[in-house]
């Protein structure tokens, strides 16, 4: 018989919760491109997970709308999970402790090369990724920067990644302006005042802040 899980009570975790138009966005490619990441790095409440288990969900999660939901990918089977005495954390066993994203590598290979007018070393490199993740290859002919950099928000999803590249690309100021980011102060985080202190006056403020 399945039994409920609550996230935060059986290793369950509360951050990198999937906003709403992540999910909208990756739906529509779920549904058009067969993208099967979709369905490995989503979880909502209700869905029955590798394990048997099905999750249940927290009773209210911060800016979402719907179905509550979590990230698959940091979920961990129970029978790979042992307890910690003391801790109350979640050992991982046998878990694919990954040290180099080789899809990161491939897809900042597809980028280069397309910048420097090889469209077709740079097909080569994003459907390496598709293909894997089940979605249809590219044609050089239809490859664009912005597919290059949509490929690279589903394949990094919660993997820290998203925001850096949205200010390298330029797309920080549509994407993260509603939410408060400005531009730009925020392309820099401040330097700590203990650390300009310790200078000597030597290190300055960055602009803005």
């Amino acid at each position: 018989m399945n039994t409920w899980i609550k996230a935060g009570r059986d290793g369950g975790f509360g951050y990198s919760v999937p906003s709403d138009n992540l999910v909208a966005a990756w739906k529509k490619r779920y549904q058009e491109q067969h993208d099967l990441r979709y369905k490995y790095s989503v979880i909502f409440r209700g869905d029955t997970l590798v394990d048997g288990l099905i999750a249940d969900g927290a009773t209210s999660l911060e800016g979402i709308t719907g179905t509550p939901r979590y990230n698959y990918k940091v979920y961990i089977p129970k029978n790979e999970q042992t307890n910690i005495k003391g801790g109350g954390w979640i050992h991982m066993v046998e878990q694919n402790e990954r040290l180099y994203r080789y899809s990161d590598l491939l897809l900042i290979d597809a980028e280069a090369k397309f910048r420097l007018g090889d469209k077709a070393g740079a097909a080569v490199s994003i459907n390496k990724v598709r293909v894997r993740a089940g979605e249809p290859p590219l044609a050089p002919s239809d490859l664009t920067l912005q597919k290059i950099w949509d490929e690279r928000r589903f394949e990094l999803a919660f993997e820290n990644d998203r925001y850096f590249d949205l200010i390298r690309t330029g797309q920080a100021k549509t994407v993260l302006g509603p939410r408060g980011w400005q531009f730009p102060k925020n392309v820099f985080y401040p330097i700590p005042q203990n650390q300009i202190d310790l200078s000597n006056g030597k290190l300055t403020q960055n602009p803005n802040w």
